[in-house]
């Protein structure tokens, strides 16, 4: 593009162009990252939120026409929706460094130093003073395939788990995958990283 003398300033997905799966799933975080969790959201106080966005350019009107609002709506009719609305205090979006053994993700490594891991936890909430981690996955899935890709997902929801232990000192009780698609949350029993 610089050789034909032009400069892209937009990413493609936001020129109005087909919107696709990666984008989808990022606008999917986008709007659980903005959106106001005090809320007690209907579809039509989802949808004038939405449109709102669109007015103050948040969001362009493709996107909004590409944006899982059924999927939202799953999280906002969902058990875990109400609970986190009742919780202590809850965090989103929040980034984290932390040091683990290479064997945690290759078990044949010989070496002994530890590797920097970075990562963004999409939620969680602190009730009673335990943590519930909630990571959102706009994959599809089906219930022949839901719990291999919850087995998939098992080892990156440890690494979360340990860096809330290790940075915020919280014990997670709870951990769960929101499916958006299927509107569904499935809890991931947890142990230890280094189990």
């Amino acid at each position: 593009d610089l050789l034909k003398g032009e400069i892209k300033i937009k990413p493609d997905f936001l020129a109005e162009k087909k919107i696709g799966g990666v984008e989808k799933g990022i606008l999917f975080h986008l709007m659980m990252e903005v959106l106001d969790f005090s809320q007690d959201y209907t579809r039509e106080l989802l949808e004038k939120t939405l449109n709102d966005f669109q007015k103050k350019g948040m969001l362009t009107e493709n996107e909004l026409k590409a944006l899982d609002i059924n999927g939202l709506m799953g999280f906002f009719e969902s058990e875990l929706y109400q609970r986190l609305r009742k919780a202590d205090y809850y965090e989103k979006e929040k980034a984290f460094n932390i040091l683990i053994s290479p064997k945690l993700l290759n078990p044949d490594y010989q070496g002994s130093d530890n590797i920097m891991v970075q990562g963004i936890i999409d939620l969680f909430f602190v009730e009673a003073g335990k943590g519930v981690l909630i990571d959102y996955k706009t994959d599809q899935v089906d219930e022949n395939n839901i719990m291999d890709k919850v087995e998939g997902y098992k080892k990156q929801l440890l690494l979360y788990k340990e860096a809330l232990v290790n940075i915020k000192g919280l014990i997670i009780d709870e951990a769960y995958l929101y499916f958006s698609r299927e509107k569904k949350s499935v809890e991931v029993k947890l142990g230890g990283l280094y189990d």
